[in-house]
């Protein structure tokens, strides 16, 4: 984690279970970047290279406001989403690097890789943001899955974030709770089904308090 999710924090139970949780933190105490959290995975990486069986959870912040410039990143067109698209492209190559390093590692052993995204963003001429509707732009999330027996390609089968936790499960073989929501996406990529899902969001006054 970067540390910039208090809600994913030690300290709360956000990591609750982990044989590890690693706070990221920069050398000088600064904010810590995709960059370094990269780094901090690579790093967990090997050192799990001998072990047995492992599930590694990589939290990445940066397209989070506030906006950073990344040297070397490519810039984008004027407007709200120009910082934003600068953003993501920095996550892009640092995520790159970590799934370059996840491949060396798969020639030895099966790992199964799955990459998504908490929610969408809405983008506006003079501002963006998120949590305030449930439009296609907020709901819309990036969601990549590669495991054995799943062959490359896209389905327009409807998927939700609800489906990562019983995949998750069933690729390590841990028996999945009785009220558990969600399918396994391996098995709706290859029988798309018809499914129903539900989202909701939450508003708060200028106050705090939830209307």
């Amino acid at each position: 984690d970067d540390g910039h999710t208090h809600v994913l924090g030690a300290e709360v139970g956000g990591f609750s279970g982990f044989g590890r949780y690693e706070n990221v933190r920069t050398v000088d105490k600064k904010r810590a970047t995709d960059a370094d959290v990269s780094r901090v995975a690579m790093q967990a990486l090997k050192e799990l290279r001998t072990g047995p069986p492992f599930f590694l959870g990589v939290h990445y912040f940066g397209p989070h406001l506030p906006n950073r410039v990344h040297h070397g990143t490519r810039r984008f067109r004027t407007g709200s989403s120009a910082s934003y698209d600068h953003e993501i492209a920095y996550m892009d190559s640092q995520l790159g690097l970590l799934l370059a390093a996840i491949e060396h590692e798969a020639t030895t052993r099966s790992i199964a890789v799955i990459v998504t995204s908490d929610h969408g963003e809405v983008i506006h001429p003079n501002w963006r943001g998120h949590g305030v509707d449930v439009t296609d732009p907020s709901l819309r999330v990036p969601l990549f899955v590669r495991a054995n027996g799943l062959a490359a390609g896209h389905t327009s089968a409807v998927a939700s974030l609800v489906d990562v936790m019983p995949t998750v499960l069933d690729l390590a073989a841990v028996q999945r709770p009785a009220d558990l929501d969600g399918v396994n996406l391996l098995s709706l990529a290859k029988n798309p089904q018809r499914r129903v899902v539900f989202s909701d969001t939450w508003r708060q006054s200028l106050d705090g308090t939830f209307i």
